[in-house]
């Protein structure tokens, strides 16, 4: 009733007002079969088209929003709004009433899920990174609106190299920065933030990109402030992996106390297979340079972390694997190989395992280690 007489009256701003903030209701319940049957009744064209005709419309605008972010939670009505130009047109509203939160809470909502399958091509050309990160800026004491937006840039950054290097020319690695610095308190934003910068990092240029916006530092303090945090601690580990992949970077993490916030997550999260494959992977990484051919000097606490995790996880391949390269990366020096020599004999039976059930990925990393080990 209520699609049919936003049809038959699709000029009458009063009804269109009203059929909106309904349908806003009536999704915003995310019940499968109410909105499928808001979709099945061209109640998203009708959403759509009210969008596109009351552009000034705040109330129109900002109900047609909300709906359209409960609607989109289905791959099919997602498709749906993106080909008949919905996500153009939040991108619009955004601009249009940028100092309005409600709506662009509701119109990042929807470009969350949008952005999550669109054709790269679409968001590209709908300028949807410009709107966010001007959003960030502009929108600087809402965690929430935050959030949602790194959540779009994550998405959009996901897609290839191009769309990263995009993100980075709009200034997305500054917004994501300043996210960052300024809601250290929120694990949600920092989360979203780690994730997205992660993701930007694959990127060479990014690398040097984060490390001048002062970022590696910043994922650092935010490591040690939410130790508490799971989710928080895998996310920076996997970022400092990745900027760990340039020499400098490299360098600057050590130096700024990165080693010991990975360590200090994986006591505090020994339980997490996940995090742990993550700092064993960051480890790895941060152990040998090779630009300058050089390996960090270990002590116990990066040893021994990497050997309770082996002990705990036996039967994780990919735990197994990262801990087998980290202790081989770190046993390239001699000095290291003195500090773990006193665990010889239990790191000796913790690599003979992980050979035993993963020798395609373990037996050749445990075979250098051992030779490390027992060199004369």
């Amino acid at each position: 009733v209520v699609i049919d007489c936003m049809v038959e009256h699709e000029s009458n701003e009063v009804i269109q007002q009203l059929g909106c903030a309904i349908l806003a209701i009536l999704a915003s319940t995310e019940n499968l079969q109410v909105n499928l049957s808001i979709a099945e009744t061209d109640g998203i064209d009708m959403i759509v088209s009210a969008l596109a005709g009351f552009t000034e419309n705040l109330v129109i605008q900002t109900d047609a929003c909300r709906a359209l972010s409960h609607l989109s939670i289905d791959h099919e009505s997602r498709m749906l709004i993106s080909s008949q130009g919905g996500l153009i047109l939040l991108v619009n509203a955004m601009n249009r009433f940028r100092d309005d939160i409600d709506l662009l809470e509701a119109a990042c909502s929807a470009l969350l899920n949008l952005s999550s399958d669109a054709e790269e091509q679409v968001l590209s050309g709908s300028s949807v990174v410009e709107t966010i990160v001007s959003t960030m800026r502009h929108q600087v004491n809402s965690p929430k609106l935050q959030e949602k937006c790194l959540g779009v840039l994550q998405n959009v950054s996901m897609r290839s190299k191009n769309a990263k290097q995009e993100i980075a020319n709009a200034g997305g690695i500054g917004a994501v920065v300043f996210a960052i610095r300024e809601f250290m308190g929120s694990p949600s934003v920092l989360e979203r933030s780690f994730t997205t910068m992660w993701s930007l990092a694959v990127l060479e240029d990014n690398q040097r990109r984060i490390a001048l916006e002062g970022g590696i530092s910043l994922v650092i303090n935010g490591m040690m402030a939410n130790i508490e945090y799971e989710k928080v601690q895998k996310q920076a580990c996997g970022c400092l992996c990745t900027l760990s992949t340039n020499s400098e970077n490299k360098t600057l993490i050590r130096d700024l106390g990165g080693v010991d916030a990975i360590v200090y997550a994986m006591w505090a999260h020994y339980s997490s297979d996940l995090l742990l494959i993550e700092a064993c992977r960051a480890l790895s990484s941060l152990a040998v340079n090779v630009q300058t051919n050089e390996v960090m000097i270990a002590s116990e606490g990066e040893i021994g972390a990497i050997m309770s995790a082996m002990r705990r996880f036996p039967d994780s391949e990919r735990l197994q694997e990262h801990a087998c390269v980290a202790i081989r990366n770190f046993l390239l020096s001699a000095d290291n190989v003195a500090i773990v020599r006193p665990h010889a004999a239990e790191l000796e039976k913790l690599m003979n395992l992980a050979s035993a059930k993963f020798p395609d990925r373990c037996s050749e990393r445990a075979k250098q280690v051992r030779a490390s080990l027992f060199a004369s």
